[in-house]
């Protein structure tokens, strides 16, 4: 019996790399993807991540109804034509704000 590898579809690879450079770009404030903290010069696109400002991403997933994980934030912050409340920041400044953030509860 032939083993069945999942070949990896690089036209949707490079689709959904090209919608994250643009939703961190644009909420960057820098004009391209990057950590959004004034000091930090993170460009690698595998380690930006969209943060919620207000810090309320887990109650806005659980209302949209949706994982809000991976492409389909990225996908939906386009279609609604970049609302204001998110910024991009690096994985370890992520980590670091949301970590004091839920200290202060």
């Amino acid at each position: 019996m032939p083993i069945l590898v999942k070949v990896p579809d690089v036209r949707k690879i490079e689709e959904a790399r090209l919608l994250k450079m643009q939703v961190c770009s644009k909420y960057s404030g820098k004009g391209r993807a990057e950590c959004s903290i004034w000091h930090c010069t993170v460009r690698c696109l595998d380690a930006l991540q969209i943060h919620h400002i207000r810090n309320d991403g887990k109650s806005h997933r659980g209302a949209a109804k949706s994982k809000g994980a991976g492409i389909n934030i990225y996908r939906r912050l386009r279609r609604l034509e970049f609302p204001e409340g998110y910024r991009t920041l690096c994985a370890n400044h992520h980590a670091l704000i949301t970590a004091r953030l839920r200290a202060l509860r």
